[in-house]
């Protein structure tokens, strides 16, 4: 993982987080907004996000701002998609969904195909899987319990009598 993913990481989700609130704010409040972007953002939090690596390759070349781009595309429609229902998981699904894609980009990036780099993918792999259970359990799991959306996707426990009268 180069310093530039980082930084793409560490400044294209808040910008992501942004885009994806105000919109999503803005989408609960006006109807037409709501009727006409809801079925887009549907469309756009289907797609894998590491689809925006070529159209951002394509779109600015390859430079850095590929990486930005590709962050904010992913996680700002699931962001927005959050708002209102649970946000918490739309923050959770945007950072998940850019982090694999912007991983992605730069393994393809940095790709030999030599018997050599395979213990270098390895790594990648297992760093890309230490920092999203990190990121979940030091920003994402604390946020979720502070706003009370924990106890809320928590399982619901049924005594027998309950059981046998929903059936």
């Amino acid at each position: 993982m180069t310093m530039a993913t980082t930084h793409a990481a560490l400044l294209g989700y808040p910008l992501a987080v942004t885009i994806g609130t105000l919109l999503g704010f803005a989408m609960a409040r006006v109807a037409f907004l709501r009727s006409a972007i809801g079925p887009v953002l549907t469309g756009l939090r289907s797609l894998p996000a590491v689809v925006w690596v070529p159209v951002a390759v394509l779109w600015l070349g390859l430079d850095d701002a590929v990486m930005y781009a590709v962050f904010v595309l992913g996680a700002a429609p699931a962001v927005a998609g959050g708002v209102g229902a649970d946000y918490v998981s739309g923050l959770k699904q945007g950072w998940a969904f850019s982090w694999r894609a912007l991983l992605a980009a730069e393994l393809i990036a940095s790709w030999d195909s030599s018997p050599d780099t395979l213990p270098t993918v390895l790594l990648a792999a297992l760093l890309v899987l230490t920092v999203g259970i990190a990121v979940d359990l030091l920003l994402f799991t604390p946020l979720a319990k502070r706003t009370g959306l924990a106890k809320r996707n928590r399982p619901v426990k049924r005594n027998r009598e309950e059981l046998e009268l929903s059936d």
